[in-house]
This record gives C-alpha cells, sequence and structure tokens, in this order.
C-alpha cells in the first residue's frame, strides 16, 4: 500500500531544508540547528531545553513561532535528541509531545 498526499511527477530531486540563523539568544541556549523548508521551520533542541518546565516550553515554542512567522513559515517542529517531535506550533496550536 502507498499513501500520499501529493504524488510527484518532477525531477526526482529531494527537497532540502535550507539552514536559518536565529537572532534570539534564547532560542540559540535552547534550540540547534535551525532549517525550514517551504512553509516549515525545524530545530533540535539542545539538552538545557530538558531543564524547563511546561510553561516555559511552551513560552520558548511561541518566541520560535514568532521567528517562524517573521520568516512567512506556516509550522514549527522542535525535534529531541533522538530525533522524535518534541513539540510544534501552528497558526491556532501549541503542543508538547510528551
Amino acid at each position: 500500500y502507498v499513501w500520499a498526499d501529493n504524488v510527484d511527477q518532477g525531477s526526482g530531486e529531494a527537497m532540502m531544508a535550507q539552514a536559518v540563523e536565529f537572532s534570539d539568544a534564547e532560542l540559540k541556549k535552547y534550540l540547534r540547528s535551525p532549517r525550514s523548508t517551504n512553509d516549515t521551520l525545524f530545530a533540535m533542541t539542545e539538552p538545557a531545553f530538558e531543564t524547563l518546565n511546561e510553561t516555559e516550553r511552551k513560552e520558548l515554542i511561541s518566541k520560535a513561532w514568532q521567528f517562524a512567522q517573521s520568516q512567512k513559515l506556516q509550522k514549527v517542529t522542535l525535534l529531541g535528541k533522538n530525533g522524535q517531535s518534541v513539540a510544534f506550533a501552528t497558526n491556532d496550536r501549541i503542543e508538547l509531545i510528551k
């Protein structure tokens, strides 16, 4: 079985996420390797992210979301040390994944 939202009839080139630079010191302290695709900001969490409580984590994700909006992106996905999603944000939602 194969499932897809879109079937690519294109060139066979993989879409690559482009590196972006955080200017905010707090984002740099807790997140690394920020990259973006056409609509999503991705970043890896630093070990210091684990020291934040739930409220602080949501505030940080909100700050990352504001940065994403300034870059005309529609989503944020934060990845943990094993590459799993630990949080995401969209226009109407901020979620921590446990």
